[in-house]
């Protein structure tokens, strides 16, 4: 308890050296400077002309592709694909690891609808490490693919399973369809070929302003940091601790939502990426924030630090 004591006071310090964080508006209508935007419009009408030839299919391509009129406010790629557009009055947030379709690898399509179901369970199982019972397969299909609730007994179509797993090959998208009771994750809204819809998150940033707000960040920041443990009995790992990773939720207005979850592991499977490696220091076993220590017999122990450790100090240097 003291060091928690010690740490929450530390933070204090930190947050009135830096002064305080500032919210960017994500409802300004116009483009941010820089932006590429007839990139972004390449990548969306590719996405479209894919699925008016039925190549792709997912429930939020009927309204991105009907009038192409898009209205382009963010454009970035990177290790991921951020498209941000206007869509009348609403802010859309769309995400991909890849701007194409033909980038992803695509199963056989000889298989039969249980053998693909086989394969999807697989894939969210040797991801998450949560031991999903095969017998639970038809209601995970149904989260991973809302589709097949709402029409009961029509199969999938090709699109359909290729689109889908294409979005499977993404580790945040599974984070984010499979586990939305963590309640650290922000809600996606639909899908469309490999991009998927994320809701749009008012995103902090540390800038010269509101010092009064340093005691509700820290609140904020426990109350998220609180939720990686109360998940289930399988604990969260955060690798990725910094502010710009932090966001608001109108759900959730008294904590932080993750804006990015690629590095968001459950304990199973950082565990097994971690435990084991091949190591020559320390610097070998350290992935992000989740720092384990190379042994005496050279492999990685298990993460060594934890989310409560990080999470009230790295955010803020």
């Amino acid at each position: 308890m003291a060091i928690i004591l010690y740490v929450i006071i530390s933070c204090f310090t930190v947050l009135t050296a830096n002064r305080a964080v500032s919210i960017m508006d994500i409802n300004d209508s116009s483009p941010r400077s820089g932006v590429n935007t007839t990139r972004a419009i390449e990548v969306l009408t590719e996405l479209c002309d894919a699925f008016e030839e039925g190549l792709v299919s997912g429930d939020s391509c009927n309204r991105l592709c009907y009038y192409r009129d898009w209205k382009v406010t963010d454009y970035y790629e990177g290790n991921k694909v951020v498209l941000v557009l206007k869509d009348g009055g609403q802010t859309a947030v769309l995400k991909s690891i890849h701007p194409s379709m033909s980038d992803f690898a695509r199963l056989d399509r000889k298989l039969t609808y249980d053998q693909f179901s086989d394969k999807v369970l697989s894939l969210v199982n040797d991801e998450l490490r949560l031991g999903w019972p095969r017998h639970y397969k038809k209601h995970l299909m149904e989260v991973l693919w809302p589709t097949l609730r709402r029409t009961p007994g029509e199969p999938m179509s090709e699109a359909d399973r290729d689109s889908l797993w294409a979005l499977l090959q993404q580790p945040e998208f599974i984070l984010f369809r499979v586990l939305p009771l963590t309640r650290v994750t922000p809600k996606i809204i639909g899908t469309c070929g490999q991009f998927y819809s994320t809701e749009a998150l008012v995103a902090f940033r540390m800038k010269g302003y509101y010092m009064n707000l340093k005691g509700k960040i820290l609140v904020h920041i426990m109350g998220t940091l609180k939720l990686f443990y109360e998940f289930l009995n399988e604990p969260l790992q955060w690798c990725d601790v910094r502010f710009d990773n932090l966001g608001l939720s109108a759900d959730y207005p008294k904590r932080f939502v993750l804006m990015d979850g690629d590095m968001v592991y459950t304990e199973s499977r950082l565990r097994a990426i971690l435990k084991g490696r091949p190591c020559a220091t320390d610097a070998d076993c350290t992935i992000g924030d989740c720092k384990a220590r190379c042994t005496a017999e050279m492999t990685c122990s298990e993460r060594m630090d934890s989310n409560l450790e990080v999470g009230l100090i790295s955010p803020f240097h």
